[in-house]
């Protein structure tokens, strides 16, 4: 497995597809009667036509058809069963792109019959966020980029993702459009502007999340409905910039080097009159507002070895100069693997040497940019690694779940990885580390209490020995609806939560799982546990 990094941005989607139902095979020996299909793609919001509107039927071979000023189309030669299509426009969305914490409404499923075959799509119109910049006197700040942010749930997790960005015209004035119904921040990266006089120190405008705020806690969060246009006008005030220099040492010859100043978590200041001598190593930052920041400087080598520096400076009233920082190359963190004997002890054959596992680290740091890395191995000699490691907090994370192996163990050196997070440091210094799994596991078995009507949801199983495992989320289904295999656990004490739905739930979160019902297990070695459980709704934000 490739290191795998959280994304850090991205393009609002411009284009959307409505699956209307799951696959359907054409050109098979026993081919289906054959219709004609027809349409009217309409706008969820108004009811009124959407024209040049792209309907895709999916076969052998695919067909498609653009709809006319009504909105209707024609698909002809589909054989009888589910549909399977998809409908595109710029500037539209299809009920599936929506979370499910701005739009319940599912994607209706479609069949091909015998008799009259006329089928009403829908598209959402996209939402946009607009707005203005001045300064303290109420003029307009122009060339200053703007980034939104997007607030999701990501495997239980809240994260901020980067959405789209615009910049700031000659009248201060910006538009970001595109947008699918959710929850977002706007933030104004802030600049650098040139001194008044040859002799006055440079201005800079701060970063600022709208309205008016310092960081991303504090921050106005807006919830936007399709086609809906919010306003989202910022006041900014420039204040003095401060010379931040410095010495880098420890870096290739022959480098370019690359500086990211960022807040606590992870908003980036736009620095401007960067200077790197890379003779000497010495630098300079012209004009950095005041504030705590990270400063980040990394580099490439001609092997394509990444080497980077993180400090944190404190710039309150003054010049900060002679600041030491010193690169070192993105860390490589060996990994040994003691699996359970997947096979009797006296069977014939060699077993694997240091064999893989699903494993990540995740960051645990508050920042937008988080990052995870998966195993990478490496074939000649055998051998498994997180690679590319930067510096950070990290916790450990080894799904039991599809196997019949569970963790018995993670050493990082001497710290426990089920009970702490692997810290690592900005000298690249690494340790080795061990993940023992074993065969004496528990196993779960859990059903839907009867009387529920719908009759499936899912399990989220948190170990109460543990604040930095990651909770587990396994199926459950009503008795009978479902003969899949039990969950296996690593033998402890864990909180059960059952939830018809962990679609935008926070379950990593241990102050959002106390709002719901829980049942405590305890499992030992060997135990089969059967569990029956009441499927609580994921309660509005």
């Amino acid at each position: 497995m490739r290191e795998v990094l959280s994304p850090v941005g991205g393009l609002v989607l411009l284009l959307s597809a409505l699956s209307c139902y799951g696959q359907v095979i054409i050109g098979s020996p026993t081919q289906a009667p054959l219709h004609t299909i027809t349409g009217t793609v309409v706008n969820a919001q108004s009811g009124e036509p959407v024209r040049r509107a792209l309907v895709q039927v999916w076969g052998a071979p695919a067909q498609s058809a653009l709809t006319g000023p009504d909105g209707r189309f024609t698909v002809d030669r589909i054989p009888e069963g589910p549909l399977n299509c998809s409908i595109s426009k710029p500037g539209y969305f299809d009920a599936r792109s929506v979370p499910s914490t701005a739009n319940s409404q599912s994607a209706p499923n479609y069949t091909v019959g015998s008799g009259k075959n006329d089928f009403r799509l829908v598209l959402f119109p996209a939402a946009k966020i607009v707005g203005r910049l001045t300064d303290q006197d109420g003029e307009p700040i122009e060339q200053t980029q703007l980034q939104l942010v997007s607030e999701q749930i990501v495997n239980g997790h809240k994260q901020f993702a980067n959405r789209g960005a615009s910049s700031s015209d000659d009248d201060g004035a910006y538009r970001i459009d595109d947008l699918v119904p959710g929850k977002y921040i706007v933030m104004a990266m802030g600049s650098s502007w040139p001194a008044g006089s040859w002799n006055a120190p440079p201005e800079v405008v701060a970063p600022t999340y709208f309205p008016n705020a310092a960081d991303l806690a504090s921050a106005r969060t807006i919830e936007l409905q399709a086609g809906q246009e919010f306003r989202a006008d910022f006041h900014l005030r420039t204040q003095r910039g401060f010379r931040v220099s410095g010495v880098l040492g420890g870096y290739p010859t022959g480098s370019g080097f690359q500086f990211m100043l960022e807040n606590s978590t992870g908003q980036r200041f736009l620095a401007q009159g960067i200077n790197v001598d890379g003779a000497t190593g010495k630098f300079f930052l012209e004009a950095v507002p005041a504030g705590t920041w990270i400063l980040t400087l990394s580099t490439t080598d001609a092997q394509g070895h990444t080497y980077q520096a993180r400090q944190e400076i404190a710039v309150s009233g003054a010049d900060i100069s002679n600041l030491q920082m010193m690169l070192h190359a993105a860390a490589s963190i060996p990994v040994t693997v003691n699996r359970a004997a997947t096979q009797d002890e006296g069977a014939p054959g060699p077993r694997p040497a240091n064999p893989g596992i699903n494993a990540t680290l995740l960051s645990a740091d508050p920042s937008l940019n988080q990052q995870q890395y998966g195993l990478t191995s490496h074939d000649d000699p055998p051998a498994l690694s997180f690679d590319n490691v930067f510096p950070g907090k990290y916790k450990l994370s080894v799904p039991n779940f599809g196997a019949t192996e569970c963790v018995e163990s993670a050493w990082y050196g001497n710290v426990d990885l089920l009970r702490d997070y692997l810290v690592l440091g900005s000298d690249g210094s690494t340790q080795p580390l061990t993940i023992n799994m074993s065969k004496d596991c528990a196993t779960l078995n859990a059903q839907i209490a009867a009387g529920q009507e719908q009759n499936s949801g899912f399990l989220v199983i948190v170990p109460n020995s543990s604040s930095v495992a990651e909770p587990i989320v396994f199926p459950v289904m009503s008795r009978g609806a479902w003969s899949g295999p039990a969950l296996p656990l690593s033998p402890g004490t864990y909180q059960v939560y059952a939830f018809m739905s962990v679609d935008g739930l926070e379950y990593a979160n241990p102050e959002v799982l106390r709002d719901y019902p829980s049942q405590t297990i305890n499992m030992v070695a060997g135990q089969k546990a059967e569990l029956t459980v009441k499927l609580s709704e994921r309660k509005a934000n």
